[in-house]
């Protein structure tokens, strides 16, 4: 179960990942906010791929090599709400340290004084 969050009107929507793979549009029933298409999109995959998962394990499981799995949750939300609504992330920006591209520092004028050409 994945709770949605309309940053718009403060309105949660639980969703259960069985019911996410033929999803082609999700709005707010409050206020008709559309989440994002590729958002829509990325919460398919996901159920695919949480769909997948269960399958493997249920054809593949032996009663001395099983496994099981659930999705746990702590209710922090997650990108946490802007505190404005001006502008976005660029592209290649990501809410994941991990996956975030390394800062490459320019040199600024200051610092070409100091480089002898």
């Amino acid at each position: 179960m994945l709770k949605l969050t309309c940053y718009v009107c403060e309105q949660a929507i639980n969703i259960s990942n069985e019911n996410l793979y033929n999803k082609v549009a999700i709005q707010c029933p409050n206020c008709d906010n559309p989440l994002p298409v590729n958002a829509v999109e990325a919460l398919r995959r996901y159920s695919e791929a949480y769909l997948d998962l269960i399958d493997v394990l249920y054809h593949e499981n032996s009663t001395q090599q099983a496994w099981g799995v659930s999705v746990l949750s702590n209710d922090q939300l997650i990108p946490e709400k802007p505190d404005y609504f001006f502008g976005r992330p660029g592209e290649d920006d990501s809410y994941w340290t991990h996956r975030k591209k390394p800062v490459v520092r320019r040199a600024a004028f200051e610092d070409l004084e100091d480089i002898d050409f």
